[in-house]
C-alpha cells in the first residue's frame, strides 16, 4: 500500500468542547508490558495513584495481579489501586469509599473482557430500556479525574467503552451478512429505532449490538483488535446504523491518545499500522501508522500526519 501525504477537511468534533479536559489513551488489546511507548504515553504528565479497574474481567485478581506488575515495570515508585468494582454488586459505584479511591487517582487504567459489564456498573439501568442509564458516582468520579487532567486508559475491552455509543457484541461475518440482507427501508427503520431506543439488537445469533458506551469521547466508535480480526466490514456497519460520524479501529498493542481539550489524536505504536480511522459519509477510510496524528474541532480544521503520513485506505 502506497503512502501518500494529504489534508482531509472534518467538520465534526470527537470530544465536544475545550472546556472538556483530561487524556483518552485507547489501546487495541494484547497490550504487553513491554510497550514502552504506549506506557509512557499513559502516565505522561501524572504523579498520583495509579486506579486499575478490572470490572470487564471475569477473573478480576489476575487481572487487577498482571497489571499492577506492568506498571511497575514503568513507574516503580507509583501506587497502584485496585478500585473494585464488580458487576455482581454494581451498587458499589455509588459507595463513597469506592468514589474516594478514584479521587486518590489521576490515572485509571480499564482492563478487557466484556465493555457491556463496565457500562452497567457505572452506568446502570433504571428500567429495561438502554435510554434508562443513570450515571453512578463512581462515574462522576471519572469524569471530574479527568477534568482535573488526568488520564483514563484502556485495552480491548477498556478502549472500546469509551464512546457515547459502544459494540455490546457482534461476530464480523454475520453482521456484514445480515445488515447486506435489509432493504433500504428496513435498513432506514433500524436507524430510525437506534435514535429513539438508544439500543440495536436483533434475535440472529452472533450479529452485532450497539447501545450504550461511557461517553468519554463524543461522534466516535472505537473498536479494538481491529486489524487482526478484521473489524472494519462491523464497524462501517455500526456507523451506518447509529449515524455516528466517525470510527477509530485500533490494532493490538498500540493506541490512540486523544486530548479531550483540543480534539487532537495521536497514534502510538512500533508497527506500520497502528489504527484506522473510518468516516461514515462518504464512506473512507484511512490507515494510522504509528506517529501521525492530526486535530479534530468543533469548526473545519485540516488533519494531517507529520510524521510520517496517514495512509488512504480506499
Amino acid at each position: 500500500m502506497k503512502r501518500l501525504p494529504f489534508l482531509l477537511i472534518i467538520s465534526w468534533c470527537f470530544i465536544g468542547c475545550a472546556t472538556q479536559r483530561g487524556t483518552l489513551v485507547a489501546a487495541g488489546g494484547s497490550m504487553k508490558d513491554e510497550s514502552g511507548e504506549v506506557h509512557e504515553r499513559i502516565l505522561r504528565n501524572t504523579n498520583r495513584a495509579i486506579g486499575i479497574i478490572t470490572t470487564a474481567s471475569i477473573n478480576e485478581l489476575e487481572g487487577f495481579t498482571s497489571k499492577r506488575d506492568g506498571f511497575a515495570k514503568w513507574a516503580p515508585n507509583r501506587e497502584v489501586i485496585d478500585i473494585g468494582l464488580r458487576e455482581e454488586h454494581p451498587e458499589k459505584a455509588d459507595d463513597p469509599a469506592v468514589v474516594a479511591l478514584i479521587e486518590r487517582c489521576d490515572v485509571l487504567f480499564f482492563i478487557g473482557g466484556d465493555q457491556k459489564r463496565i457500562v452497567d456498573v457505572f452506568r446502570p439501568l433504571q428500567n429495561s430500556a438502554e435510554n434508562s442509564r443513570r450515571n453512578s458516582a463512581a462515574y462522576e468520579a471519572v469524569l471530574r479525574l479527568l477534568d482535573r487532567g488526568g488520564t483514563v486508559a484502556g485495552t480491548s475491552a477498556g478502549a472500546a467503552m469509551m464512546g457515547d455509543v459502544m459494540f455490546h457484541s457482534g461476530q464480523i461475518k454475520q453482521s456484514v451478512q445480515y445488515w447486506a440482507e435489509q432493504n433500504s427501508q428496513q435498513k432506514f427503520d433500524v436507524r430510525a429505532k437506534f435514535a429513539s431506543t438508544g439500543l440495536f439488537a436483533v434475535p440472529t445469533d452472533g450479529t452485532l449490538k450497539l447501545g450504550t458506551g461511557m461517553g468519554l469521547v463524543r461522534h466516535v466508535i472505537i473498536d479494538s483488535h481491529f486489524a487482526q480480526r478484521k473489524r472494519i466490514g462491523r464497524l462501517e456497519i455500526a456507523l451506518d446504523i447509529t449515524g455516528e460520524p466517525w470510527g477509530l479501529g485500533v490494532n493490538e498493542n498500540c493506541a490512540v491518545i486523544i486530548d479531550r481539550a483540543t480534539g487532537r489524536v495521536e497514534s502510538v505504536g512500533a508497527t506500520d499500522e497502528v489504527a484506522t480511522l473510518v468516516q461514515r459519509d462518504p464512506a473512507t477510510s484511512w490507515s494510522l501508522v504509528g506517529g501521525s496524528h492530526f486535530e479534530i474541532g468543533d469548526v473545519p480544521v485540516k488533519v494531517s500526519a507529520i510524521l510520517p503520513a496517514i495512509v488512504p485506505t480506499k
